[in-house]
């Protein structure tokens, strides 16, 4: 510890009870310090001290409040971030699957659209030849 220099009416604390006035000359005037004053001016810094203590104390916990905030922002747009990239894929997969199904569908019409042209022809023809032999009895 470094050594500190007194100078007149400084105060030295030993705990809560024990203060000391370091007085450098008596030239003859009344000292007004008695133990009640030196107590209450103890009690000013202490206050002080703690009203200090409490204003680093809110600080700091501000400090850790804006740093937590931050971390739960970057988390909750990291978290953004990959759950608008599962929706996105999600919704190519249901594209793709609706195109499918889409074409599917197209597919089969086509092939109903074909059938049906196909029963339609084979019933022409029928027709075609019944009027054939009626033409030729």
């Amino acid at each position: 510890m470094e050594g500190q220099i007194l100078k007149n009416f400084d105060r030295i604390t030993f705990g809560t009870n024990t203060i000391l006035l370091y007085i450098l000359t008596n030239d003859g005037t009344p000292i007004k310090y008695d133990w009640e004053t030196a107590q209450l001016e103890l009690q000013k810094e202490i206050e002080e001290n703690n009203k200090k203590q409490e204003v680093e104390n809110e600080k700091r916990k501000q400090e850790e409040m804006e740093h937590y905030k931050k971390d739960l922002e970057e988390k909750y747009e990291k978290e953004k971030i990959e759950i608008e990239e599962k929706l996105k894929k999600q919704v190519k997969q249901y594209e793709d699957i609706m195109k499918e199904m889409n074409q599917s569908v197209e597919k089969s019409r086509v092939e109903n659209d074909r059938k049906n042209v196909e029963i339609l022809m084979q019933e022409r023809l029928k027709l075609i030849e019944q009027e054939k032999i009626k033409k030729k009895r």
